[in-house]
């Protein structure tokens, strides 16, 4: 009997270690190597977790577990909110938006229409609703998804990301995109004006801080601040120079925001943007999504099925040496400054490639007018991959719209650029 007693007390000890034992952020079991692209936490205290080819996973202890749920598509679902009510709302590509009357039992078709990609959706208890995406689309619900309306956002980039309405500010919304585009609405989306954000960066993720504030991640480690409700922009000081796909607010303490990104990073605040610093991380895929229930539990997924989690808040600040850490995927930025005269820089990413692949055949940086004429070549050579930039220099050249084109043997990207003389 005693013998027993110290084996289940034995016993007891290693699970509590390995239940407890674990310091900062760590990589936990996924069902899945599906690219991930947004986690949310709902009223019940669950989290869930969708991406690529339908993937829609839940979690009922804060992320430690997961099981496979049905969502009834093979979409690349991106985008989820759950307001306070039983009307969950989920959108994706191809225009898809599927809606659950029952907190997430099933879901149900209840698309806009159109074949655009769609990126972000957001919604209130009381049916409303907006979905964004790509060429400057957004749609809007009143009654639950059972019909749309198409808005005129003033935009043809795409947009990857939008917030409200809120409860008691159903006129009002935000949203954010490609080549720091940013709009708002305070009529319901009737109509929706320009606001300036002082950057050309692709702008990913936008969330609510503190009451009244709003945070704004991009590429290139990019934060802005507003503190007037979307009217006006700020920067704030970034610990790093990584693409941030996903911002995310403490549930307990909105002072508390935190941000993960490409190859793995992770940065966080707790005195409401005033700094940010780096956190150690578990992964080197890229983080597409974070959820922070309170300020011990944090939540990230990302590439090829990865979750990562924190029950302590992932830690202080760690000295990390934060670039050049090689690109996972190609990416062609916008140009900066744009409109420009009479010079631009142009920079793009090179992926080392799934052997470690560091050198391409060529690649190819080309200036074109919209006539199609090449009118410039800036690179065509071999290059290591890594992070890139080259500088257009178009003196000579009349004002107008030109393309500018990456390609190598595996990709091409093309983008627009104004010169304004």
């Amino acid at each position: 009997m005693r013998h027993s007693s110290k084996a289940l007390l034995f016993s007891f000890l290693l699970a509590t270690s390995v239940a407890f034992g674990q310091n900062g952020w760590h990589v936990v079991s996924s069902p899945t190597t599906e690219d991930l692209h947004d986690i949310h936490a709902d009223v019940s205290a669950r989290e869930w977790v969708l991406g690529d080819n339908g993937t829609l996973l839940m979690s009922t202890d804060n992320g430690e577990t997961w099981s496979v749920s049905s969502s009834g598509t093979t979409a690349d679902l991106r985008s989820m909110h759950t307001p306070s009510s039983g009307n969950y709302w989920i959108c994706g590509s191809g225009g898809m938006v599927l809606v659950s009357t029952n907190s997430g039992s099933s879901w149900e078709n209840r698309s806009p229409p159109t074949a655009e990609n769609l990126r972000w959706i957001f919604s209130r208890s009381s049916g409303e609703a907006y979905v964004v995406g790509e060429n400057g689309t957004i749609f809007k619900s009143t009654n639950t998804g059972i019909d749309w309306t198409g808005q005129t956002s003033g935009t043809t980039e795409h947009l990857n990301a939008g917030i409200g309405p809120t409860s008691g500010t159903s006129d009002i919304a935000l949203v954010a995109g490609e080549n720091g585009v940013i709009a708002k609405t305070t009529d319901g989306g009737t109509t929706w004006w320009p606001v300036a954000g002082g950057t050309a960066e692709d702008l990913l993720s936008v969330i609510n801080g503190p009451a009244g504030w709003h945070y704004l991640s991009g590429m290139g480690g990019l934060l802005l601040i507003s503190t007037d409700a979307g009217d006006s922009w700020a920067p704030l000081v970034s610990p790093t120079t990584r693409d941030l796909h996903s911002l995310s607010t403490s549930g307990q303490n909105s002072n508390w925001s935190g941000a993960c990104g490409a190859n793995g990073v992770l940065i966080k605040t707790t005195d409401a943007g005033s700094s940010w610093f780096q956190q150690a991380s578990p992964t080197l895929e890229n983080l597409y999504g974070m959820s922070m229930p309170s300020n011990a539990i944090h939540i990230a997924v990302g590439a090829n099925g990865t979750i990562i989690r924190t029950t302590d808040g992932g830690g202080g600040a760690v000295a990390v040496k934060d670039e050049p850490a090689l690109p996972l995927v190609f990416y062609l930025r916008q140009n900066y400054p744009n409109p420009f005269n009479p010079k631009t820089e142009i920079g793009y990413h090179l992926p080392a490639g799934q052997a470690g692949i560091s050198d391409y055949g060529l690649v190819l940086i080309e200036i074109y007018d919209v006539l199609g004429q090449r009118v410039a070549e800036l690179v065509n050579e071999k290059q290591s991959a890594g992070t890139h930039e080259v500088t257009w220099d178009a003196t000579g050249q009349p004002s107008g719209v030109y393309f500018y084109r990456l390609l190598t043997a595996d990709f091409v990207q093309t983008r627009k650029l104004v010169l304004l003389r």
